[in-house]
């Protein structure tokens, strides 16, 4: 193999993996062609890259040959932190302060999935939706249930496996969030479990997907902006049937009561 094949080859690889960290962790599909387009010009290579929220597909044309890979994105999360040290390193690429050898090492360490610390998570989804309940005009009381109950769900949540599934997990999480709730709401004689549902469901709904979507829509890839949409409206629609089957069991249960 000759030396500007080998270079071909790893850029390939490098702008694959970039792509690839961006989409799993919640870029914008513009911004991942982008970076790869970026990245392959200051190596001197003009690519063809389409990006979708599912996959990415490149073709680069060179004098040494050409390179077509396609690359599946199969788990989806949030985790701009990482988005940002993808963005630094394909900055110091474009000022030519790598070679590809280097590039390629630090981005293959990048995509290395660090172990989370679950119980930091659910910490911060707690307080998130403890102060949501106080944003919903709710007291102290309705403070310290909705953080108990965000704590709860959120460390349910994140222990899942990454492949439970859309359905599951968001179902889960609606079913937790109502059921504990209402709980609290009986044990502390509180006038009204709505608050505490409300806090703790925000931390779950997909903002930042359908923000996403409408940036995407707004940049002109329909295909990816339709497809965030779906995904984040079957999130929030699962979320509250996940809660309504909760409160029906609930009100079943204080029927058999009375």
């Amino acid at each position: 193999m000759s030396e500007e094949e080998k270079q071909l080859d790893t850029v390939v690889e490098l702008v694959r993996l970039a792509a690839q960290i961006l989409l799993k962790n919640g870029a914008e599909t513009y911004r991942a062609e982008d970076t790869v387009i970026r990245i392959c010009r200051s190596y001197g290579y003009e690519p063809s890259v389409i990006a979708l929220p599912t996959g990415v597909m490149i073709t680069i044309q060179a004098q040494a040959g050409t390179r077509t890979v396609i690359s599946r994105i199969e788990v989806r999360t949030v985790d701009l932190s990482r988005i940002a040290e993808v963005n630094e390193l394909s900055r110091r690429i474009t000022r030519q302060e790598l070679t590809y050898e280097a590039a390629l090492c630090q981005m293959r360490q990048l995509s290395v999935d660090n172990p989370q610390n679950i119980w930091k998570l659910a910490a911060y989804g707690a307080a998130s939706a403890g102060f949501f309940a106080i944003m919903f005009k709710g007291g102290w009381m309705e403070f310290s249930a909705a953080f108990v109950v965000g704590f709860a769900v959120q460390l349910v949540v994140n222990l899942l496996p990454e492949r439970a599934g859309l359905p599951a997990v968001n179902l889960l999480g609606g079913m937790l969030t109502a059921g504990l709730s209402l709980m609290f709401a009986w044990a502390f004689q509180m006038p009204s479990a709505d608050t505490v549902i409300a806090g703790a469901l925000m931390p779950m709904l997909p903002g930042l997907v359908m923000t996403n979507a409408i940036r995407d829509a707004m940049h002109g890839d329909l295909v990816s902006g339709v497809a965030r949409a779906v995904d984040a409206i079957l999130r929030a629609v699962l979320l509250a049937a996940g809660a309504g089957v909760a409160l029906t069991l609930m009100m079943m249960l204080e029927a058999v009561k009375w």
